[in-house]
């Protein structure tokens, strides 16, 4: 048998390497809203209060973009569009609305297929269903979204979850290698 061992240098450009790519995706976490949800309260908050369905949050990409971005609501169970993008035994799916609004200069285009999750209360996280489609309204013509400077979109996007495990957090990652990442608390 032959083995192959590693030097040191070899393992410093790996660790170096690793450490760079973390770099390259942190951002901030924003979940304070810069418009606030609806509320039946006229008294004002004591604290800041963290972005549930209905809040707009203002979010940086890596490149200079800027958004604004409102989940406009959360659709739990999505009904099926048909009996193809009906999920599995065991799972159920949910729609999030989300809405974009370019508010910087340049224009914004990023995949909605990597970078919007929900959570459920124990952090595990569910990614996009690339397979889903829901007859709860209109989803994003494509997985991207594509904006130039002062444009919208709003559609639903479609994940799924357990049959039985509440949502308790939808997240939106501006981008994938960096910008800010956007958080709402559900329900």
């Amino acid at each position: 048998m032959f083995y192959r061992t590693i030097g040191s240098g070899a393992l410093a450009v790996i660790a170096l390497t690793a450490l760079t790519a973390e770099s390259c995706a942190t951002g901030n976490t924003v979940n304070q809203p810069s418009t606030p949800a609806p509320s039946n309260s006229s008294a004002p908050a004591a604290v800041a209060a963290a972005a549930h369905v209905g809040a707009t949050l203002t979010l940086n990409g890596a490149s200079g973009e800027k958004l604004q971005v409102t989940l406009v609501r959360m659709v739990d169970p999505a009904p099926a569009a048909n009996q193809f993008s009906a999920p599995p035994a065991g799972m159920r799916e949910v729609a999030t609305e989300l809405r974009f609004k370019n508010i910087g200069t340049i224009a914004y285009s990023e995949s909605l297929l990597t970078d919007v999750t929900v959570l459920d209360a124990a952090s595990h996280s569910y990614s996009v269903d690339i397979s889903g489609a829901t007859s709860a309204g209109p989803g994003f013509p494509s997985d991207l979204v594509n904006l130039a400077a002062g444009e919208s979109a709003d559609g639903l996007i479609e994940l799924q979850v357990p049959t039985a495990t509440p949502v308790t957090e939808v997240k939106l990652s501006v981008s994938l290698f960096g910008g800010d990442r956007g958080e709402w608390l559900v329900p």
